[in-house]
């Protein structure tokens, strides 16, 4: 899943597990591909989500989110592909730019423009030196104009970084 929009947020659905991708070009549901997850309440005596499934048991109704210890948003920053099937848990910042591997189970930030996989995810390389992450860092190009990103595509796939920022003194 790519995200490519600095508007990108997670919101949870009304049916958990379910969460939305909403960026000002468009809103993706993401449930199977991948797994935003909270972590299971360590006080509890047992793992079992009472409040989830309150009717089968007769407990009072609250909110689903009281069913797990809340460790914080779970934040997805700009340009970003999540491999398949993989698992973040709650509280982690993937940073701009970052990879992550095919079923990874991320339990810590990823630092823009990394490359993380593994069970737990674990870094494999940075994608760029850092100049060039800076520089891009700097630039922003996902907050542009959409005719401004149209025009920088052959800069973006080709990486020529100097072409990129001269689409963006050229209005």
């Amino acid at each position: 899943i790519l995200f490519p929009n600095a508007y990108s947020k997670l919101r949870a659905c009304k049916n958990p597990p379910c969460y939305t991708l909403k960026d000002n070009l468009h809103e993706q549901n993401i449930s199977h591909k991948m797994a935003l997850t909270d972590r299971l309440p360590m006080h509890s005596l047992s793992s079992y989500p009472f409040p989830v499934l309150n009717a089968e048991w007769g407990v009072p109704r609250m909110k689903t989110t009281d069913a797990w210890d809340n460790h914080g948003d779970i934040v997805v920053g700009n340009d970003v592909w999540i491999g398949f099937e993989a698992l973040i848990l709650a509280g982690v910042t993937i940073g701009d730019g970052a990879i992550i591997g095919a079923r990874a189970v991320v339990t810590k930030n990823v630092p823009p423009y990394t490359i993380v996989g593994g069970v737990p995810a674990k870094v494999i390389r940075k994608r760029f030196d850092d100049a060039t992450i800076a520089v891009l860092q700097k630039l922003e190009w996902w907050n542009w104009p959409e005719a401004r990103i149209q025009r920088a595509i052959p800069a973006i796939q080709s990486g020529n970084l100097k072409e990129l920022e001269q689409c963006l003194l050229k209005k």
